[in-house]
């Protein structure tokens, strides 16, 4: 109905009153002459209409009043009407679709108000789809034109008519559609074609008047099969993922004469030509390579941090104060101090190295040696050395069996708690190195392992 607004609002507000009074083409030239009575085609039913709930402004269409025996007050009442929704019309913008919408909306219930109960029942048959015979010879194409645009129960609007006559004969009753259809492939002949907009037939001079894509019916894939072979439709074509450049360049040889093709959002294309015509390129450009893209796999989220909770540590041989400075220097963590308590808010494998931590400083001050810090430089030995030579000289000589996908860094520290099980061991990966909290005699231990590891050669043991 968009469209129809658009042509509306380009007309004088005389004009508009007058297509509304008498009926006729908005942009017709002349009076409209029925065909010579021997020559006029034969209706065998009364023709096809569209949806009635959406059509009561059809009222003011001569040949729905008769069917529905309108008096003539009831169609003085149409022409005020429909007056009033032309004028209402007219104040809209064209982008105004709600608004327009609803001005339709309320003057068809008045409209349909005009009408008598047995109106009312009588109204949706007057739009049963029927069939037609027509038969014209050499008559002139604005009879013709005039005449079907009467039977299919919509206004004709035309600068000026083909020239010539026309002749032609159904064959047997045909439908309006089908008609419309036949009639358009002989225009289409001549350079002419007639646009199905709403309730209107648009007479179009195509090497003169431009396919305005606002006045033809949009379609796809869903309802192009709802229209004519002859008939021009603006259809939406989706490309998928194939390149619009190459598609165009398929089609552009099989384009009809009047064709357009334009650029869509989506990687889709609107084609403006025949049914027929789309049809074609349709099949054309879906021969087109089509590349499906692959799906680029996401990373996977990094892992949530640990839960940290709440963990107790009671001091009894210790100072805890030079524990929570031994904690601080070794874990980077600060505690909570009460009494001979300390408290520590840390994940549970920070909690392991703390109960570690604090056991060998308790049993340290028990005549036992006293665990110290140490920290060990992993220079030269990062995941670029040749790792697979430690891997099989230094880390078998020690007994651990390593899969050498491994982070080596990951390797030493186990490596670490398997010769000194009592050691704490934190890795710095800002500074690159590992601070250890361990007894005299492991830090001994510990020492020799990264002196054989950063020296390259293999451990020799008794």
């Amino acid at each position: 109905m968009m469209r129809l607004f658009s042509l509306v609002r380009s007309l004088t507000l005389p004009a508009l009153i007058g297509a509304v009074l008498f009926g006729t083409a908005v942009l017709c030239c002349g009076q409209e002459t029925p065909p010579a009575e021997s020559e006029e085609p034969k209706e065998t039913v009364s023709s096809e209409r569209p949806d009635p709930k959406k059509g009561y402004g059809q009222l003011l269409h001569p040949s729905v009043q008769e069917r529905l025996g309108l008096s003539d007050e009831q169609k003085h009442e149409v022409q005020q009407l429909m007056i009033e929704r032309a004028r209402a019309l007219a104040e809209t913008k064209v982008d105004e679709v709600e608004a327009q919408d609803k001005i339709v909306a309320e003057s068809d219930v008045k409209l349909e108000a005009l009408l008598t109960p047995e109106q009312k029942r009588i109204w949706p048959k007057v739009f049963e789809p029927v069939g037609l015979h027509a038969i014209f010879k050499d008559q002139p194409w604005e009879q013709c034109l005039r005449w079907i645009a009467d039977k299919v129960g919509k206004q004709l609007s035309m600068q000026a008519p083909p020239p010539g006559t026309l002749t032609y004969t159904s064959p047997g009753e045909i439908s309006p559609a089908d008609l419309l259809d036949q009639i358009n492939g002989r225009l289409l002949a001549i350079g002419y074609t007639l646009v199905n907009n709403d309730n209107s037939l648009i007479l179009l001079n195509l090497k003169r008047d431009r396919i305005a894509p606002e006045f033809l019916p949009r379609v796809d894939r869903n309802t192009i099969d709802k229209h004519g072979n002859f008939e021009f439709v603006a259809y939406t074509l989706p490309l998928e993922y194939r390149d619009a450049a190459v598609v165009k360049q398929m089609i552009q040889p099989f384009q009809g004469l009047y064709c357009k093709v334009l650029d869509l959002p989506g990687n889709s294309l609107l084609i403006i030509d025949t049914v027929i015509n789309i049809k074609t390129l349709e099949k054309i450009a879906m021969s087109v390579a089509n590349p499906i893209p692959k799906k680029e796999e996401k990373p996977a989220p990094p892992p949530a941090p640990p839960e940290s909770k709440w963990g107790s540590y009671v001091i009894e041989n210790s100072d805890p104060e030079n524990v929570q400075e031994i904690l601080k220097n070794f874990m980077n963590v600060t505690g909570h101090k009460e009494g001979n308590v300390l408290y520590y808010y840390v994940p549970e494998d920070q909690q392991n190295n703390i109960k570690v931590i604090v056991d060998m400083l308790e049993k340290g001050s028990d005549g036992q040696p006293k665990p110290t810090l140490e920290t060990y430089s992993m220079e030269g030995l990062t995941d670029t050395s040749p790792y697979s030579l430690y891997r099989k000289a230094v880390m078998q000589a020690y007994g651990y069996y390593t899969d050498a996908s491994e982070n080596f860094g990951t390797a030493v520290v186990d490596l670490i708690k398997k010769l000194a099980p009592a050691a704490a061991v934190a890795p710095n990966q800002v500074s690159n190195k590992l601070v250890v909290f361990a007894t005299p005699e492991d830090h001994a231990k510990i020492q020799e392992m990264f002196e054989k590891l950063q020296s390259g050669s293999s451990p020799e043991f008794t």
